[in-house]
């Protein structure tokens, strides 16, 4: 699991680590998610959050 904070989460629709969405994430608040990580090898990847807006702009992850 990773914890993304931010701003503006209340209502998101989906959580993408590159181009794969999260299996489960779960919206903590306005301004806090936690997401598990979709299966995958060790690297960098983009991670978005999808809202009735649009997508957020993304931020770098880096698994171990």
């Amino acid at each position: 699991q990773v914890l993304i904070t931010g701003s503006s989460f209340t209502g998101a629709t989906g959580v993408k680590f590159g181009a794969v969405s999260a299996t489960v994430f779960t919206v903590l608040g306005d301004g806090a998610i936690v997401a598990v990580v979709p299966a995958g090898s060790a690297g960098s990847a983009p991670v978005t959050v999808i809202n009735a807006t649009g997508t957020s702009n993304a931020l770098a992850y880096t698994r171990a």
